[in-house]
């Protein structure tokens, strides 16, 4: 019979291994096109500087993706993931209807 130790030893590698995968796969899903669907739900531009202020009063300067809490990009990167938006990156320069300081 294992013991906890021997059980730990043998499934840290595996578990390492499928967590490294996980960033691996997100880091490859698609950007989000403004003609998605999701993308229209929030308002979403991939350029913050071409926001239509006249429709989206909310937006000020400055508010971009990369400065918004719910954006999380891996490192060195111009794209990354919103918590709003799953299985699809969204641009750094990009901004929302949705956006947190």
């Amino acid at each position: 019979m294992p013991t906890r130790r021997t059980f730990l030893l043998q499934t840290l590698p595996a578990a390492s291994l499928a967590m490294v995968l996980a960033r691996v796969v997100r880091a490859e899903d698609p950007l989000l096109a403004e003609s998605d669907p999701d993308a229209i739900k929030l308002s979403y531009v991939a350029d913050a500087s071409k926001v239509d202020k006249a429709r989206h009063p909310s937006y000020a300067a400055g508010q971009r993706c990369d400065t918004c809490e719910l954006y999380n990009p891996p490192a060195n990167s111009a794209t990354g993931a919103c918590s709003l938006i799953k299985g699809k990156q969204v641009a750094g320069a990009g901004w929302c209807d949705q956006y947190v300081p």
